[in-house]
């Protein structure tokens, strides 16, 4: 690869130690989530589209802490299903962790005080298991209290190996809220990004991923009856006779039968009886999944061990499909997660060179390099998959760096980086002085779980991972089934949501998405995961480390403790808009009606939880687990009781760090601490997004807004 000629500094070159030369690539991307995914892709489409052959040597680098799980591009394909599960955890399920991320309640806690602490052993019993670069990292901080824990993957695919296959759009006037300037909440015309700059976007990506509902015509199910059947006619349907009917009609998903059930009688109440609830009007859809449902019915047809029909997720899904390559045979998972698509896309066009169990330890500027044709050195420590004790250091050079590492490491990464010394120049930062805005403006989506006691059966474990959601607005939404609407008409809605949100310290809107609950001890408890937009979307700040190992500055989230009490619980004159509050009283809101609308006190159940309703899913609610029970006007004691807990303080989809249009230009460019863009430095990950994607679940925007940076950042790269 040719070597840009660079100036020399008599006094860097004196600092320098000779050593073998290093190729120098056009850009190195550090992270395949989302973002560096996508930035792969675009990034070998153009420099193919240049005339680059793969005989020329490859420009693009990705660097990729965690592990090929399917083996497929990096010439190891596994022979077996390569992930861990729930039951029998080891270290396939855990970062570099003697602990699995998750856990199981040790028992039932009161409805009040300190309970389900994560970080507290007699709450969750973790299972030991071996240290490994495993799938799931958790990430908490007890510097300030355990406010709040997030969850992120270490995969070549990032977190679409952990994640459960949801693809969401917000609304327009959720994407508008979501994107408002954090220093500016209030105002309209202050809005980072349009959402007509990710129109066309989204539709890339939707073209590239293939997600589809569960009751989409394909996915059947088809089986042979066991025995005779007798119609109401009397006509016999004999054994053996071959049947089929619609994957959203099996045994697994009659926890999505319910949940669309009880939806639905919220959404006839509040029409028949408007004004009766806060709620104005609710959406319900079938959620559309990354999932390749052939294989989910292939489960349920009993052709292919159970994975995702029995909840399984986050530490990934071992159901799959088998396809021949070069006369080889490779596994491809359920999900369709990035190495099926966008990475194996820009793998095939032989300009991609992919390095995985590399764990980035330092990028600084090469000292004999200038700031206007600037060459990166990134050090890496290349693990093992079985081994983390002896890791090897490795050093990599470039052009252009590209930080990916989604929003839990990418803003630490640049803090760390820029104010520790260059290793070449100890007189020197190891990266330019950078925009004070890069650690600024964190948030977690909005994000708060669900727990409900219904009277109705549901399966709770099973249903996997999960396939319906529903939205519950408190203001009108022009947006809400249509782009095309006035610009005045938008403006009215989100200054009246803006009212809503100052006025009753509450979301104007939240999704409610089902998913299975973690274990399952009755058959009527329902698991929810659900966002909404939060008057702060991105309070938090990743802030030095107090005493930090070695003396190096590391740098660590703060995040504000969401009040136990809600807003009566604050002292007078306090922030009410703080933590994620809003969130948790828009699920109150939610589910006080939903259980007074549902709540059928004949029903009859197969079995019965004992003991005060808990968080029943798998998650680490960690610090704040306000809970709340609906007992509805005496029916306490009766089998139809509908109740339900509402439980934070953790995160599966963290956002911000390095907010584009704050830390970052339109387009992903870093920005140095005069404002000016640091040339070869960028950002394409969560980190870009202001601590929210409209009550929406972050993966499809994440995509659309790095389809968005390339369009630019790739006329920077290639030339």
């Amino acid at each position: 690869m040719p070597v840009k000629e660079v100036s020399v500094t008599a006094e860097a070159d004196s600092l320098r130690v000779e050593a073998p030369a290093l190729p120098i690539y056009d850009v190195i991307i550090i992270g395949s989530g989302f973002g560096g995914s996508v930035s792969a892709l675009r990034l070998c489409e153009t420099f193919k589209e240049k005339g680059r052959e793969a005989g020329d040597g490859k420009p693009v680098l990705l660097l990729e802490r965690g592990q090929d799980w399917w083996g497929n591009l990096t010439g190891t394909p596994v022979q077996a299903p390569p992930f861990c599960n729930y039951r029998q955890p080891d270290g396939r399920a855990g970062w570099l962790t003697n602990v699995e991320p998750f856990g199981t309640p040790t028992a039932n806690p009161p409805l009040e005080g300190e309970v389900l602490n994560f970080n507290n052993p007699t709450g969750y019993a973790q299972r030991p298991i071996a240290v490994a670069p495993g799938l799931v990292e958790t990430i908490a901080n007890p510097q300030y209290g355990y406010t709040m824990t997030a969850i992120v993957g270490a995969a070549l695919g990032g977190t679409s190996h952990v994640y459960n296959t949801f693809f969401q759009k917000p609304s327009k006037l959720a994407f508008t809220l979501a994107f408002r300037d954090p220093e500016t909440l209030e105002s309209y015309d202050d809005v980072l990004l349009h959402y007509d700059d990710l129109k066309d976007h989204y539709k890339t990506v939707a073209d590239m991923m293939q997600p589809h509902p569960i009751d989409a015509p394909e996915n059947v199910v088809s089986t042979s009856l066991p025995s005779d059947i007798v119609l109401p006619d009397q006509q016999v349907i004999p054994a053996g006779t071959e049947i089929s009917y619609n994957l959203l009609n099996s045994d697994p998903y009659l926890s999505t039968r319910s949940f669309v059930e009880q939806v639905q009688a919220i959404e006839q109440y509040c029409k028949t009886n408007p004004g009766k609830t806060p709620i104005l009007e609710t959406a319900m859809e079938y959620t559309l999944l990354a999932l390749d449902w052939g294989v989910v019915c292939r489960e349920v047809e009993a052709n292919m061990l159970p994975s995702a029909t029995i909840g399984e997720m986050w530490y990934g899904m071992n159901s799959y499909s088998e396809t021949t390559v070069s006369g080889k045979t490779e596994l491809m998972g359920v999900k369709k997660a990035l190495d099926q698509n966008y990475l194996k896309q820009a793998h095939d066009t032989g300009l991609l060179d992919i390095q995985c169990l590399s764990q980035v330890t330092n990028v600084y500027q090469d000292p004999i390099s200038s700031a206007d044709n600037p060459v990166y050195v990134v050090q890496v420590n290349r693990l093992s998959a079985t081994n983390s004790n002896n890791p090897s250091p490795l050093t990599f050079r470039a052009k252009n760096i590209i930080f990916s590492a989604g929003s839990m490491h990418t803003a630490p990464m640049l803090l760390e980086y820029s104010n520790n010394p260059n290793p070449e120049a100890p007189q020197i930062n190891g990266l330019p002085a950078l925009s004070a805005y890069v650690g600024e403006f964190w948030g977690q989506n909005g994000d708060v779980t669900g727990t409900q006691e219904m009277s109705c059966r549901t399966r709770p474990s099973d249903g996997g991972p999960g396939s319906a959601d529903a939205s519950f607005y408190f203001v009108k939404d022009p947006s809400l089934h249509t782009d095309d609407v006035p610009e005045t008409d938008l403006k009215a809605a989100f200054y009246a949501s803006i009212n809503y949100m100052k006025t009753n310290h509450a979301a104007p809107f939240i999704r409610i998405m089902l998913y299975p609950a973690w274990f399952d001890e009755a058959d009527n408890i329902q698991n929810t995961y659900n966002m909404a937009i939060c008057y702060q979307p991105a309070p938090g700040k990743f802030e030095q480390v107090e005493n930090p190992i070695g003396g190096r500055k590391t740098f660590t989230l703060y995040y504000p403790d969401t009040p136990h009490g809600g807003v009566t619980g604050l002292p007078e004159g306090a922030d009410v808009n703080v933590g994620v509050l809003d969130s948790v009283e828009a699920l109150s809101t939610t589910l006080s009606a939903w259980c007074a609308i549902n709540t059928n006190p004949k029903a009859t159940l197969a079995s019965r939880r004992s003991g005060p309703l808990s968080y029943r899913g798998p998650l680490p609610i960690v610090k704040s687990s306000r809970f709340l029970s609906w007992q509805g006007q005496g029916l306490l004691k009766t089998n139809g009781v509908e109740q339900f807990v509402v439980a934070y303080g953790i995160t599966a989809h963290p956002l911000g760090g390095c907010v584009i249009g704050k830390a970052c230009d339109k387009y992903g460019r870093l920005k140095s601490a005069t404002g000016d863009v640091v040339k070869g430095l960028y950002v394409v990950d969560g980190s870009l997004v202001p601590g929210s994607t409209g009550a929406c679940t972050p993966a499809w925007t994440i995509a659309a807004v790095a389809e968005h940076c390339l369009m630019e950042i790739k006329k920077d790269i290639v030339q």
